[in-house]
């Protein structure tokens, strides 16, 4: 995937602004990291062994 994610970013700056591609970045990661957190097991980590 990261071969593609080079690819889309060098087209993507080719056709938008810098200001645009940034943003849009942004968005990704923010949406990608909301959609983590909706996995239940993402955010109830328990421990399993005692300390």
């Amino acid at each position: 995937m990261i071969p593609l994610g080079r690819l889309l970013a060098a087209l993507a700056a080719g056709a938008w602004s810098e200001r645009e591609v940034l943003l849009v970045c942004a968005g990704v990661i923010v949406t990608a990291t909301v959609l983590d957190l909706c996995v239940r097991d993402v955010y109830r980590v328990n421990r399993t062994t005692p300390r």
